[in-house]
């Protein structure tokens, strides 16, 4: 496979995905319409969440970055403003999660997933016009969010709108979001370098298992141990194993005490386990055998091949790209719909019957993985194994 022609199926994708969400996504005086149906159409449900509109500053800024085009700018710093005019400031000085587009407020509880992609998206709009609300509002959430944490230093899922933590299992997910928002921000801020070392340290003190061959578990009780109650929060996330792996990688090259090369190799390895085959992937599996989850969910494959190129660019691990071309292959053959143009959530074998768009993702993974391609590509050889051929449309 040619560098080259990689980077031609990114660009034209990127391209591809900015334009559609830019025809159907951008309201006036309101939350973004997320939810579409399979030709686009939007839908009556007008819900937009925290991360929906956070994602869509990433996407837009992504965009300006890489082509330049002023158009991406204006609508990324448009979203920005509709993200704190429109999500109303809870008691524990967050936003509420989700709201409709007349204003009312559907689910006022604080997410820390959700608070994570707000500071992500402060992060590029400050990338993109450095004001000082910009800066100002992300040092106010996170110290907003340090009162929430238990007394083992993580998160729950979601707290009431007073703050009280609501009883379930914790997830590393809104820390590994956190670090990509940390990450982010101590490009400019030098204060956010040692957050960033402070959630990778709870992270390895209490998430990580398997000191010789680690990996993290999806879902722990409580007390941050592996849960074992049931399987439906049993096992492992295929992408997430991969997605902590670039991140290590991001964070080691940003000179982050605690970003853990050595480790980054030992999730790769963990995430390797739900290959089923190159271009097939498990979406949760069970460490020591068994399938949890076997849908195939667009996210894991552009996780795992971001993870590819990080470690084949500057991870020491050149083999990796082995892997990249049939990653790209499951997420077109099963995730793309040739029909309307679009990425749907879960693969299916009917993509055109699919709705677009959903209450979490807009396409963020994607993008992420596109520009990755773009940025990562003079790191990368001319050519490598394998062969890969995008979807039609």
């Amino acid at each position: 496979m040619r560098t080259e022609h990689l980077v031609e199926f990114a660009r034209a994708r990127l391209a591809l995905l900015l334009e559609q969400w830019s025809q159907v996504a951008p309201r006036e005086q309101r939350p973004w319409q997320v939810l579409h149906g399979p030709a686009w159409e939007p839908l009556d449900d007008t819900r937009a969440t925290l991360v929906t509109q956070s994602r869509f500053v990433h996407n837009f800024a992504q965009g300006w970055r890489l082509t330049g085009d002023a158009r991406w700018r204006e609508l990324a710093l448009a979203a920005v403003d509709g993200l704190l005019r429109y999500f109303p400031i809870t008691p524990t000085g967050l936003p509420v999660f989700m709201v409709r587009a007349d204003g009312t407020v559907v689910d006022d509880r604080v997410y820390p997933y959700g608070a994570a992609f707000v500071l992500l998206a402060l992060a590029y709009a400050h990338e993109l016009d450095p004001q000082a609300r910009f800066t100002a509002a992300a040092e106010t959430f996170w110290q907003a969010l340090q009162p929430l944490r238990d007394a083992h230093g993580g998160w729950a899922w979601h707290h009431a709108a007073n703050g009280q933590p609501e009883p379930g299992a914790r997830t590393h997910n809104p820390i590994m979001h956190l670090v990509e928002a940390c990450l982010t921000w101590q490009k400019w801020d030098g204060r956010w370098t040692a957050r960033t070392t402070e959630l990778l340290t709870f992270i390895k003190a209490n998430v990580v298992q398997g000191s010789d061959e680690p990996f993290i578990p999806e879902f722990c009780d409580e007390q941050w141990r592996p849960w074992t109650q049931d399987d439906k929060e049993a096992g492992l996330s295929t992408g997430h194993q991969w997605e902590w792996a670039h991140l290590l990688i991001q964070g080691s090259l940003a000179g982050i005490p605690g970003a853990d090369r050595t480790l980054a190799r030992g999730l790769v390895a963990a995430g390797r386990r739900g290959m089923r085959g190159p271009d097939d992937l498990i979406s949760r599996f069970k460490r020591e055998g068994g399938v949890v989850h076997d849908r195939q969910l667009y996210w894991d494959y552009c996780e795992a091949a971001r993870a590819c190129l990080w470690l084949a660019a500057h991870g020491d691990q050149p083999d990796c790209l082995k892997l990249l071309p049939g990653l790209l292959r499951g997420l077109e053959s099963r995730c793309y719909d040739p029909v309307n143009r679009g990425y749907i959530t879960v693969g299916t074998a009917e993509p055109s019957t699919q709705n677009k768009g959903d209450l979490w993702r807009v396409d963020y993974h994607q993008v992420a993985l596109f520009a990755d391609i773009i940025t990562l590509a003079p790191r990368l050889p001319p050519e490598f194994e394998g062969y890969f051929t995008p979807a039609a449309g």
